[in-house]
């Protein structure tokens, strides 16, 4: 089994502000799931597998409700998985400005008692070598896509697994897909209709319920219109 990260093609900036062409090593989940379950034991008991999607369908999770009838056709519980972005300063003092992005691989039904080990990494740069989302960082999230519908549509060592987390803080939602709503904003959530003008969608009108947005519904309504072509 290649237990070495891929080496993805991408552009990089140099500290003189030149840009050039660069590998940046991508760990990809299909093969961190295939290590975990041939070498390293891993086991999630299936009631709980089912436990979890039942709870999800019983509230009617957009994923639970469209993902049911795949999940029926496999043979064993799908097992979810989590992603996770985020940011952290490389030193708050003498660089503030300078900051590390990083992306996460989790299990969710994997809680070891240490929860450092429940979380692997599977690539990151330094803020400063970004040239843009789409010449630095979309290529590596491409890659882990890929990944992950591997372990979806072909599956790791004879089990399914689907994204059910998608995990980080604001600024890492806001910077990854630059959505309309933001805290600075009018409307002030990204996940539903929630506004600081008075009226129906006022987000201190704690007698209506928002809903959340479809995913659907946040590619439309949210998303910039030249980065869905």
């Amino acid at each position: 089994m290649q237990k070495e990260p891929l080496l993805v093609p991408v552009k990089v900036k140099n500290p003189d502000d030149s840009e050039q062409e660069a590998q940046l090593p991508v760990l990809l989940p299909h093969k961190i799931l295939e290590h975990l379950i041939s070498e390293c034991g891993f086991h999630i008991d299936d009631d709980l597998v089912r436990k979890y999607w039942q709870g999800l369908e019983k509230s009617q999770h957009e994923l639970a409700v469209k993902t049911r009838d795949f999940r029926m056709l496999v043979d064993k519980p799908v097992l979810p998985l989590g992603i996770h972005g985020d940011e952290a300063s490389m030193a708050i003092i003498s660089a503030p400005y300078d900051k590390i992005y990083g992306v996460f691989l989790n299990i969710v039904l994997f809680r070891p008692t240490t929860t450092r080990l429940s979380r692997f990494l599977l690539c990151s740069i330094d803020s400063s070598r970004v040239c843009s989302l789409e010449d630095t960082m979309y290529p590596l999230l491409e890659e882990i896509k890929n990944s992950l519908n591997f372990a979806c549509e072909t599956g790791v060592a004879g089990r399914r697994f689907l994204v059910s987390e998608l995990r980080g803080d604001q600024a890492w939602f806001r910077y990854i897909f630059h959505h309309r709503s933001w805290w600075l904003a009018r409307e002030v959530c990204f996940k539903c209709k929630a506004s600081i003008d008075a009226g129906h969608n006022c987000y201190t009108n704690y007698d209506i319920d928002l809903g959340p947005r479809t995913t659907e519904e946040f590619i439309l309504e949210e998303l910039p219109r030249d980065g869905l072509l």
